[in-house]
């Protein structure tokens, strides 16, 4: 398993400014938290989703390949720190 957060830097409140991912081996994501600007927050795991947020059906690019686009910068989080942001974000919904 493996785990980034993302941040994108943009001006549209449609879309979200914080991406917290929990990939597979092959990079396939299998839980995904996105935050808004306005303080919403979307979720997503197997078949299940909270408001926008949808599980991306292709391989996440590499970080390198992330941070290659000015927009997002992109690192690798520990499991605990996805799994915290997770409870904080979705609690038992």
């Amino acid at each position: 398993m493996k785990y980034i957060k993302t941040i994108w830097i943009h001006g549209e409140k449609k879309y979200p400014f914080e991406i917290y991912s929990e990939l597979d081996d092959g990079c396939n994501e299998i839980r995904k938290v996105e935050i808004f600007s306005d303080g919403t927050v979307g979720y997503a795991e197997d078949n299940i989703s909270h408001g926008k947020t949808r599980l991306g059906e292709v391989p996440v690019p590499s970080l390198q390949e992330i941070n290659s686009d000015p927009q997002f910068k992109a690192e690798e989080i520990t499991r605990e720190y996805f799994l915290k942001k997770w409870e904080e974000c979705v609690g038992n919904k």
